[in-house]
C-alpha cells in the first residue's frame, strides 16, 4: 500500500494530539508513544484507512508539559507485516512557567512569487529550531486564484493545491504541529458562500483544506467558531484559542463573515459572533503574554499599524470621520482599541511578504516574511504601506522563545547554498527584538 501523505500533527492538547496521514490503499494503521525514545509503552487501537481519505489517530491520556516519542505503524489489511515509519516527537502543553519555541511562516505561495528551493530551506530552518508548533499565516491554497481559460475556478484545482502544500508540510510537521490559518487567496468567505450551494469555491475549500490540514475546534482545551455548517463542512475549524505556557494564543478570520469580496473599510468583518468571542477571551485570559494571529489587519489592503484607524479595526471610514457607533452599533470598542484595554502583546499578519515591526500603543505589529521568495529582496510596491518600523527583506521565517520573563521574535533567514556569502548565511538571525509581559488585566 502506498502511503500518500506521511504523519503530521495537529490539534496538541495538554493531554492529547492528532495524527493524520492519508494513504493511496486501504491500510490498517496505529500509533505508538512513550516518554522515552524507542521505548513505546502505549499505542492506539489499529483503525482502517480507506484510500485517499485522510485518517486521523487522537491519542490520549498523555501527560501535560511532557516531551512524547512516537511512530506509525501500518500493514495491509488482514496481513501481519508490519512497516514502521521512522520514530517522531512532539511536545504536550507547556506549563506556566515553562519556557518554549514556536514558528512563524506567511504566504508560502507557491506560485510565480515562490521558489520551492528556498521554502524548504525555511522549513528546515524550522524543524531545527525544535519548535513546539508552526502557525502559517495563510495564502497558502489560494485557491481563489485558480482560474481556467473560462475564468472558472474548477473543483479538481483545490485538491490538487491541497496536495502540493501538504507535500512540503509533511517534511516537519511530523514533528511540529501545525496550526492553519486562512488567508484572504484560500478563497473561505461569505462572498464565495452564498454562490450556488454547494458548487462554490467556499464550501468546496473548507472541504477540502479540512480534508488535508487537521485545525482545531472547539473543545475543553480550545474555543473558536463553535459553528455547525451544512453541505458537509460541519465546524469549520477557522478561528480558535488555546493558551501555552504563559501565553495566549489567538488565530482571528476577517474572511468567513465577510460579504465584500475586494473592497477596503467597513466591508470587511470578524463578525459579531467572531467580535464576542474575541473581546471575552482576551478579557478574561490572564496569561502573561496575549498574541494575536491573522492574514492581514482589515484581511485587505497593504500595511500595518497605517491602517488601524480604518472600519471596525480603528472606527473611522476612508475619509478619516469616525463611523464605528453606526456601523458597528453592538459592538464596545475598535479591534485596536479592544487589544489595548486589554494588554494583547504583539498582532502577528502576513500579506506583504516582508519582514516590519512595528509598535503601536504597547502592541507590537509584526508583519511576517514570505519564507519562499527566491528574489530575497522586495519586489513589490508594499515597502511604501509601512511609514514607519524595523523594515528588512524575506526571505524567512519567525522564531519566538516565550518564557516567564519575556518573549523573543527572531527573523531567522533563509538562503540558497549558491546565493550564500559571508554576510549571507542559511538560518542568520538577521533582526531580534523581545516584548515583556503585559500588567495583569
Amino acid at each position: 500500500q502506498n502511503l500518500k501523505h506521511p504523519e503530521i500533527l495537529g490539534r496538541p492538547t495538554a493531554n492529547s494530539i492528532t495524527v493524520h496521514l492519508i494513504f493511496s490503499d486501504s491500510a490498517d494503521v496505529r500509533v505508538e508513544f512513550g516518554t522515552v525514545s524507542g521505548i513505546y509503552s502505549g499505542n492506539s487501537a489499529w483503525q482502517t484507512a480507506a484510500p485517499d481519505t485522510a485518517v486521523e489517530i487522537e491519542l490520549t491520556g498523555l501527560m501535560t508539559n511532557t516531551l512524547y516519542y512516537y511512530r506509525v505503524s501500518y500493514k495491509i489489511p488482514g496481513t501481519t507485516t508490519i512497516t514502521n515509519r521512522p520514530e517522531h516527537s512532539f511536545h504536550t502543553q507547556r506549563s506556566p512557567g515553562n519556557s518554549f519555541t514556536f514558528t512563524i511562516q506567511a504566504d508560502p505561495h507557491l506560485d510565480g512569487q515562490s521558489d520551492t528551493n528556498v521554502y524548504i530551506r525555511c522549513l528546515q530552518n524550522q524543524l531545527d529550531d525544535h519548535p513546539d508548533f508552526m502557525i502559517d499565516l495563510g495564502d497558502f491554497l489560494m485557491t481563489d486564484k485558480l482560474k481556467n481559460t473560462s475564468n472558472q475556478i474548477p473543483f479538481d484545482t483545490i485538491p490538487y493545491r491541497c496536495n502540493l502544500l501538504r507535500n512540503y508540510y509533511d517534511k516537519i510537521s511530523h514533528s511540529v504541529p501545525l496550526y492553519i490559518v486562512l488567508g484572504n487567496h484560500e478563497g473561505e468567505n461569505d462572498y464565495y458562500y452564498n454562490q450556488t450551494p454547494p458548487n462554490n469555491l467556499c464550501i468546496w475549500a473548507t472541504q477540502s483544506r479540512k480534508t488535508y490540514y487537521p485545525n482545531p475546534y472547539p473543545n475543553s482545551f480550545y474555543s473558536g467558531n463553535t459553528a455547525v455548517e451544512p453541505y458537509g463542512i460541519g465546524n469549520p475549524e477557522n478561528y480558535y484559542a488555546w493558551e501555552w505556557g504563559d501565553a495566549l494564543f489567538m488565530v482571528i478570520n476577517p474572511y468567513w463573515y465577510t460579504k465584500a469580496q475586494q473592497h477596503a473599510g467597513w466591508g470587511w468583518t470578524l463578525g459579531s459572533k467572531q467580535y464576542t468571542w474575541f473581546k471575552n477571551t482576551i478579557r478574561n485570559s490572564t496569561a502573561k503574554f496575549k498574541f494575536i494571529f491573522a492574514h492581514h489587519v482589515l484581511g485587505t489592503g497593504r500595511g500595518g499599524i497605517d491602517m488601524l484607524d480604518q472600519g471596525e479595526w480603528g472606527g473611522k471610514n476612508l475619509q478619516g470621520v469616525w463611523e464605528f457607533d453606526k456601523k458597528r452599533p453592538d459592538w464596545s470598542l475598535p479591534i485596536h482599541q479592544l487589544m489595548v484595554k486589554y494588554k494583547v502583546s504583539a498582532f502577528f499578519q502576513g500579506h506583504d511578504h516582508i519582514f516590519v515591526r512595528q509598535d503601536q500603543d504597547g502592541i507590537v505589529y509584526q508583519e511576517t516574511p514570505n519564507p519562499a521568495n527566491p528574489f530575497y529582496e522586495d519586489t513589490v510596491s508594499w515597502r511604501g504601506a509601512y511609514q514607519t518600523g524595523d523594515y528588512l527583506p524575506a526571505s524567512g521565517h519567525l522564531r519566538v522563545t516565550v518564557t516567564p520573563q519575556e518573549a523573543k521574535v527572531d527573523y531567522v533567514r533563509s538562503w540558497m547554498t549558491k546565493d550564500e556569502s559571508t554576510t549571507r548565511k542559511q538560518g542568520d538571525v538577521a533582526f531580534s527584538y523581545t516584548i515583556k509581559p503585559n500588567i495583569a488585566n
